[in-house]
């Protein structure tokens, strides 16, 4: 692969200056042929040209800094291992949306491209996944908009990735405490059209001292899973960082 480049518009962002990882994880994701493994290194910039190598059939993302090169990103073939739940009833989905906006001023990052409640419909992605009673599961009704597809008409690959990627987030329900998607192996079966009734769960798998690992998936009507993840979690416990994550994302 020549070298090339990747830029991350401000709109995908998820912390307020860094994007999103599933997003990111997409981007990155799409020079892998077939389900790919994607690990984040570092928080990927906005609005700026990272480099793309190649080293075998691993994708190696860097971001050239005053300092030198800082590895962003990695991607490389992988494989997704999840068994999907049935679908959620439009009353669940309900009680799930009821539920995530009722906590919305506790959000962490309320500008998040995927889940932020403060961006404005059609804006966002808006996939308010609260918990879904009586499960361990969150869930959330999407209808993706026009201005997500890509140039054939169905929507963008990225955008299936990103979706995947915060419901695991609140399927972990680390209560007090904040975690970075560290990894995310994703597989699209089938991309949608925009405007399709969609749904996106996720639900908790294990957790490993500061690691926490949960599943995602998007189900179309028919409730057929058309994309899976397998997603990894880490927890952040360093006091300086969590204060300057607060301060840029009030």
């Amino acid at each position: 692969m020549p070298t090339d480049t990747l830029r991350i518009p401000a709109r995908y962002c998820g912390p307020a200056r860094s994007a999103n990882g599933g997003y990111a994880c997409g981007r990155l994701g799409a020079y892998v042929e077939g389900p790919a493994r994607v690990s984040l290194k570092a928080p990927p910039p906005l609005d700026r040209d990272m480099v793309l190598r190649r080293d075998g059939d691993t994708v190696v993302l860097v971001e050239e800094t005053p300092e030198g090169e800082r590895l962003t990103g990695l991607a490389a073939p992988g494989e997704v291992d999840v068994e999907v739940p049935e679908p959620l009833s439009p009353a669940q989905l309900a009680a799930s949306r009821s539920a995530y906006l009722a906590a919305a001023a506790d959000h962490a990052l309320p500008r998040c491209f995927v889940c932020g409640p403060r961006r404005a419909p059609g804006d966002g992605l808006q996939l308010f996944t609260g918990p879904i009673a009586g499960t361990d599961r969150v869930g959330a009704h999407w209808e993706p908009a026009a201005d997500l597809a890509a140039d054939d008409g169905l929507l963008a690959p990225e955008i299936l990735w990103a979706a995947l990627d915060c419901p695991s987030y609140f399927a972990l329900g680390l209560h007090g405490t904040f975690a970075l998607l560290g990894q995310l192996t994703a597989e699209v079966r089938r991309r949608p059209a925009p405007g399709e009734a969609l749904q996106v769960l996720a639900w908790p798998r294990r957790s490993e001292g500061r690691k926490h690992f949960a599943d995602s998936a998007v189900l179309d009507a028919e409730g057929e899973a058309i994309a899976v993840a397998n997603a990894l979690w880490i927890e952040v416990k360093d006091p300086a960082f969590l204060r300057r994550l607060a301060e840029e994302n009030a």
